[in-house]
């Protein structure tokens, strides 16, 4: 098991269990229990080729990212697929009695790569169509003997209002799990309960999510987005000023005031659960005041408890960020600090320049109720056209290396600026992305039509954008697709004739820059 259920995405929670397949594909694949196939997919993106069954009891299960269908699920599939084009997604409703009964134990199909991941079987149990929940609930977990580790109990001081609140923190917990049967695998705990002075316990319970009221993306509110899955560490929000979604199940937990708690010295306990019931154990202690990390930067404040929207500016006008109360979940202020960066920050990439401006928003992490437009200004002596700049975020802090993200490149050319929406505080950047993405054509071979030639594109900058072509011998190939976790165009070659051959494959990032190269190959 390589991913369980809750875990920290980029954007989302995890609402399944992920299977390693050693990095093979067409293993098989088994229906859990009886019941009816009622949806099928087939996709070049997100879950790929899977199967929905309903079971007798209502509950539903999933089983994604399939090389390929079994029985008559692969004929019915076909079927449908008569008339669509290659790059065509396949999400159909299966009417009752199209398709016989699945019996438990029954093959499926087999597992693979297709859409979003390298290899492996993505599984998923729901309570209905819109609530996935803890496959472990209902099925058995793998035996596991190995605890969870707590790494570390992060303080962080609480700005709000005119003044510091001396005594009152974010307390946020960075654990992980592994277990004996996969250890080289990080996983998230599936539970964590805690309280201060061991009383009014809280609970956070990885055992439900929800697509219907789009909780499943809230996962800011529980995962820290600075940091967490960095290293297979995730960190958690304990007592923290912003509010819980209803799933998973999480208690409330304002920010902690110690200095309203009787007493110089406090007790945090802290006790993390896995799939199998393995638990760890942990107090700490805490005073009143605590010398608490990270400190805050210097910069201009933005009280959101003002109930005032804002420009925030830098005094060289390089930066600006619009900050409406209405942004924030929490009441606590973010310190804005902005401005021309000069040589002083590592590039995101093989930038041909160095980075322009930054602004960085503290404390980092923190997701936004809704986005905000951070706007760089274009020195006038920039020599890069305004078209080629683009906004970057630092992703991963806490000892882990530098990984910037491409946010956006909104490109207002009139009035010499580049904007991007954000949707959490952390810091970011003004950058260039002149250089196009790169093309390497394999090792020169003889291919069959059963092959698949793979082309390795890549991008340092703002990332490979889905699109381009591929050409063969001057007209227009439709059987091929990007694969973004692998860095390959694929080129599927079953309909390509025997002989010589001329490929042409044009490739683009995500701020325009095209790359086209050339290639001869033969189909034996």
């Amino acid at each position: 098991m390589t991913g369980t259920f809750g875990e920290y995405r980029e954007g989302h929670f995890h609402t399944g269990i992920d299977f390693s397949t050693n990095g093979e594909v067409g293993r098989p694949v088994y229906a859990v229990a009886d019941g009816e196939v009622y949806r099928v997919a087939d996709s070049l993106t997100g879950f790929g080729k899977a199967i929905y069954l309903r079971h007798p009891e209502g509950r539903r299960s999933v089983y994604a990212h399939l090389d390929r269908f079994a029985g008559a699920i692969q004929t019915w599939v076909a079927h449908r697929r008569r008339g669509m084009k290659f790059r065509d997604k396949l999400d159909a409703a299966v009417a009752p009695g199209e398709l016989a009964p699945v019996r438990k134990g029954e093959l499926i199909g087999y597992s693979g790569e297709s859409g979003a991941g390298l290899p492996h079987l993505h599984f998923e149990l729901r309570r209905d169509e819109e609530t996935p929940i803890h496959p472990f609930e209902f099925l058995p977990a793998p035996t596991d003997r190995t605890a969870p580790i707590v790494s570390s109990v992060i303080l962080t001081r609480v700005f709000e209002g005119a003044e510091d609140l001396p005594g009152r923190y974010w307390i946020d917990l960075v654990a992980t799990d592994t277990s004996e049967y996969a250890p080289a695998y990080h996983l998230s705990p599936r539970k964590i309960i805690y309280a201060l002075d061991h009383k009014d316990t809280k609970t956070i319970l990885f055992d439900r999510l929800s697509y219907a009221s789009q909780e499943n993306k809230r996962v800011g509110l529980i995962y820290d987005l600075r940091s967490s899955g960095a290293g297979g560490r995730y960190r958690f929000r304990l007592f923290t000023g912003l509010p819980r979604p209803r799933a998973p199940s999480a208690a409330e937990s304002p920010a902690l005031d110690v200095s309203r708690v009787r007493g110089d010295t406090h007790v945090l306990w802290i006790r993390a659960e896995d799939n199998s019931g393995n638990a760890t154990e942990t107090e700490i202690g805490i005073g009143t005041p605590h010398p608490a990390s990270p400190t805050r930067g210097e910069g201009l404040m933005f009280r959101p408890s003002e109930g005032e929207t804002r420009q925030l500016a830098s005094p060289d006008g390089a930066v600006e960020c619009l900050l409406a109360p209405s942004m924030f979940y929490s009441s606590e202020a973010v310190s804005v600090w902005a401005g021309s960066s000069g040589n002083d920050f590592t590039p995101p990439h093989e930038s041909v320049l160095p980075v322009v401006s930054a602004c960085l928003l503290e404390p980092t992490g923190v997701p936004l109720a809704s986005p905000a437009v951070l706007r760089f200004r274009v020195p006038v002596t920039m020599q890069i056209p305004t078209g080629k700049l683009a906004v970057y975020r630092r992703a991963s802090l806490n000892g882990q290396p530098e990984k910037w993200s491409f946010v956006g490149a909104l490109a207002d050319t009139a009035a010499g600026a580049v904007s991007a929406k954000i949707d959490r505080t952390a810091f970011y950047i003004l950058s260039d992305d002149s250089v196009a993405p790169r093309v390497s054509f394999p090792a020169a071979g003889r291919w069959s039509r059963d092959d698949e030639i793979h082309v390795v594109v890549s991008d340092r900058g703002s990332g490979m954008a889905d699109t381009g072509g591929v050409e063969v011998d001057g007209r227009a190939h439709e059987e091929w697709y990007y694969d973004a976790d692998r860095g390959w165009v694929r080129v599927i070659l079953t309909r390509v004739g025997r002989g010589p051959h001329r490929l042409a494959v044009t490739v683009a990032d995500r701020i325009g820059n095209v790359s086209r190269k050339e290639w001869t190959f033969r189909v034996r």
